[in-house]
């Protein structure tokens, strides 16, 4: 293993890197659910291999780097994205059970995930309360802080899919699956409150303008798809018609500020990019970015089943072109990124 590969891949791994799996994951399901089936079974395959690397690279780093993993988990700019290791598995689980209707391995990602979102939600939000030190609100919070948000929903989405293989279960599942989608709709109310405030009342540098603040729209998005699974899902009960209204609304309002989100975010882009000519380079917060494109594709398409209309399926017909062009350039700085690191590394 060279020197250059061991720092940047493992000793210096950002926890967030499982972005990479969210990100290929949804745009698979996006490619599917919009009839690109061309892409979306070679990226299944590929997002199994990458979920797998990272895996291993984690648990290298365990064994050699635990210094710097438990620094990551008290760091506030870094130890969210922890979360992305549950996101990631239960995206993966959704990926596999759409389709490949494999709902052995979504049950096995389904315990897997929910177990290290016990975990790391409350290591993650105990290791900050504890911190005896101040932390200043502009320097310390991003959009990285809403992968929270997004593990959680994903975690409901994962469950109400898995719903309807548990028989006599299925009203438990689909219960647990609204605790999550609720839970995580209260964390996005909080979190996006601190974001907005650091955006909109603190000088911001473009050069520290980072992808993740795509995650604003992305954890919206993610709550709109928990929503609507769910009401997919659930069974004609008393429960769960009583609800019905609730979470509908529940889903157009999280749907409605994921749109509009949008805008903002591109003019954002615009201003550090064009105007002060900050230059695009590679970083894995770039994952940040395609997970919102893809997660909006399915969310919208999805939509559709609960308004009863097809005008969302056609938004989603025209977005999914703009998750696969992020993705692919995503995917190609990750490729130089490696190459470019044993290249270093042979100098």
């Amino acid at each position: 293993m060279s020197a250059t590969f061991r720092k940047i891949f493992i000793e210096r791994l950002p926890p967030a890197y499982f972005a990479m799996v969210m990100a290929t994951g949804i745009v698979a399901v996006a490619c599917h659910v919009t009839g690109w089936e061309l892409f979306a079974g070679p990226l299944l395959y590929l997002n199994v291999g990458l979920y797998a690397f990272l895996w291993i690279l984690t648990v290298v780093r365990v064994f050699t780097s635990p210094g710097n993993m438990l620094a990551d988990l008290k760091d506030l700019t870094r130890g969210p994205g922890y979360f992305t290791i549950v996101a990631a598995t239960c995206v993966l689980g959704t990926e596999l059970i759409v389709l490949r209707q494999a709902y052995g391995p979504g049950l096995a990602l389904l315990a897997l995930g929910g177990t290290l979102w016990l975990i790391i939600i409350y290591a993650v939000f105990m290791s900050f309360t504890a911190l005896d030190r101040d932390m200043s609100l502009d320097k310390n919070i991003t959009g990285i802080w809403l992968v929270a948000v997004v593990s959680t929903q994903s975690v409901a989405i994962l469950t109400a899919l898995m719903s309807e293989t548990f028989a006599s279960a299925q009203l438990t599942a689909l219960f647990t699956a609204v605790g999550f989608f609720l839970v995580g709709l209260f964390l996005y109310m909080i979190i996006i409150t601190l974001i907005s405030y650091r955006l909109f009342f603190f000088a911001v540098d473009p050069a520290t303008l980072s992808p993740s603040y795509w995650i604003n729209m992305g954890a919206v998005a993610i709550s709109t798809l928990a929503g609507a699974t769910i009401l997919e899902s659930a069974p004609e009960v008393e429960l769960f018609q009583t609800l019905r209204p609730f979470l509908v609304g529940c889903v157009l309002f999280s749907w409605s500020v994921a749109t509009w989100w949008i805008p903002l975010l591109v003019l954002m882009g615009v201003w550090k990019h064009l105007l002060r000519r900050v230059p695009l380079r590679y970083t894995p917060e770039y994952w940040g970015l395609v997970f919102p494109l893809g997660m909006y594709t399915v969310c919208t398409f999805h939509l559709k089943n609960i308004i009863g209309f097809d005008l969302p399926e056609r938004i989603a017909d025209g977005f999914v072109y703009f998750a696969l062009i992020a993705w692919s350039m995503t995917f190609y700085g990750f490729v130089r990124s490696i190459l470019g690191s044993l290249v270093d590394d042979e100098e």
